[in-house]
């Protein structure tokens, strides 16, 4: 599963291509590849996941070594924004803050829950380009209480795509 998801995310990064519903639209043959590992961090989701489909607000607070072209480095993002889910379906937007090889980050994203997976569509500025970033992470639920759907606090990891973004914003797909 693990080589499928990351051949799709080289798809994506020299092409444009769909991953799980969520369009990318790299169109920079320089684009870099997070691969699967390289991207971790936490999330906190208020109120709790849980079973019960709900609004939330949350924070996800990502770390990635990307490898390729002139978007490689690494990056420190933190996405903010509220959803409307449960622990295995749902989507949500926000905004996306950090770091990066070419200086601080500023933008908006979307994604869909499916299961663990979270797949995520954004748009940034940064060194005074735009940029298209896609993340792929999956939410790594504590289960101290016995249950897998009940959480405020988990480990992210994952993998994606960042890139130079040439042509008109496109409008978010989720």
């Amino acid at each position: 599963m693990r080589r499928l998801l990351s051949l799709f995310a080289c798809l994506i990064a020299v092409g444009g291509a769909a991953v799980g519903g969520v369009s990318a639209y790299a169109d920079d043959v320089d684009a870099a590849y997070c691969p699967y590992g390289s991207v971790a961090g936490t999330g906190t989701w208020s109120p709790p996941e849980t079973t019960a489909m709900q609004s939330h607000s949350f924070v996800w607070d990502t770390h990635a070594s990307c490898t390729g072209g002139d978007d490689g480095g690494f990056y420190s993002i933190t996405f903010s924004g509220t959803a409307i889910d449960n622990c295995v379906t749902g989507n949500g937007a926000g905004t996306l803050t950090g770091s990066g090889p070419e200086g601080p980050i500023t933008g908006t994203f979307t994604f869909r829950r499916i299961g663990i997976h979270l797949y995520i569509s954004g748009d940034f500025l940064s060194g005074g380009e735009r940029h298209t970033l896609q993340y792929w992470l999956d939410i790594l639920p504590p289960g101290s209480d016995g249950s897998l759907c009940n959480y405020t606090t988990a480990p992210l990891i994952g993998h994606g795509v960042i890139a130079d973004w040439t042509g008109p914003v496109p409008p978010p797909t989720v």
